[in-house]
């Protein structure tokens, strides 16, 4: 199969769903059962689209969907940075924790329970760290 014929099979296994954003419809060819995920991204980029200062009278459509597309771009990245950032702190070392000797002591914070206390007071300084950049 040549390129142009693969690209013609392709189009063919599509079909047509027509979207409605900022008031204006738009025709978009999918994959077979994709129909109601696109349906609701397109809901979400209208929804974007209503927020936009001026979108209901001065703005044209391009920059109205521009402006939406930067804001929804920049949600993209704040939530990547703070999976990063997660990532990053979840694989890095912190102070060495304390041997166990495989027992349960209580109180004094040796052994295991020392250990499960000092892996609790990480994950809970993580926590933090993650809510504080929100």
């Amino acid at each position: 199969m040549n390129d142009a014929t693969e690209s013609q099979a392709a189009q063919e296994s599509q079909v047509q769903i027509t979207v409605r954003i900022n008031g204006r419809d738009y025709t978009l060819a999918c994959v077979p059962g994709q129909e109601a995920r696109i349906e609701s991204l397109a809901a979400r980029i209208d929804g974007m689209a209503k927020r936009v200062p001026g979108a209901a009278n001065s703005l044209n459509d391009a920059r109205v969907l521009v402006l939406a597309a930067l804001y929804l771009a920049d949600q993209l990245d704040t939530l990547e940075q703070k999976k990063a950032e997660a990532t990053t702190a979840a694989s890095t070392p912190k102070a060495s924790a304390p041997a166990t000797s495989g027992t349960i002591t209580n109180g004094g914070g040796d052994g295991l329970a020392g250990h499960i206390e000092s892996i609790a007071m990480r994950v809970e300084n993580i926590a933090n760290q993650i809510a504080s950049r929100q």
